[in-house]
């Protein structure tokens, strides 16, 4: 298990290279044209999505802070033919949810943003209604942070209520129980 190596991405992406290796080998097989990503950071998954749908493929990034990795983005973007539209914002304003409903249904969306309870929860309710029934919804901190007593990580809480639901389909991948990471994957 390590992180993403440097090799790989031209930008740092905060993802455990076995979790992540999962979670690309089903997006590669769902093969989204219409992709959400929710938190970007500054840009590493969005590297890896953009990789690999067909060119023409449409990508909606809601993420606070991403200015300053737009024109990177929109490179990414134009050489493999892809539409792209950014919003700097928090993903929970009604603004921003109406923004994204622009653009919806999406095939596949990525969650990687607030790690507070209140927040990741907000944003489930939305972007499940944004995505369309055969997608999927991948969510990243799905595993308690044992590992890092400082940081307040409460995706681990929802993921529990999701998994839960014994009408919804879900898969998760931990490279390191209750330590650090996990991605989980809602199939709707």
């Amino acid at each position: 298990m390590t992180w993403m190596p440097a090799d790989r991405t031209p930008v740092h992406c905060v993802q455990l290279e076995e979790e992540f290796d999962w979670l690309l080998a089903i997006y590669k097989q769902l093969a989204p044209r219409r992709i959400l990503e929710i938190g970007a950071h500054v840009g590493g998954t969005l590297y890896h999505w953009m990789q690999h749908p067909a060119p023409g493929s449409w990508f909606t990034v809601v993420s606070l802070g991403a200015t300053p990795h737009i024109p990177t983005w929109v490179s990414w973007a134009n050489a493999h033919g892809h539409g792209l539209e950014v919003l700097d914002a928090d993903s929970t304003t009604p603004t921003s949810v109406d923004w994204m409903r622009i653009q919806a249904p999406y095939d596949f969306a990525f969650i990687d943003g607030s790690n507070h309870y209140e927040e990741v929860s907000q944003v489930w309710r939305n972007v499940r209604l944004l995505v369309r029934k055969g997608g999927i919804v991948a969510f990243h901190d799905i595993t308690e942070h044992g590992g890092m007593p400082n940081e307040q990580v409460d995706v681990p809480r929802l993921w529990r209520e999701i998994t839960a639901n014994k009408r919804l389909r879900t898969a998760e991948k931990v490279a390191m129980p209750g330590v650090w990471c996990g991605i989980g994957t809602v199939y709707l």
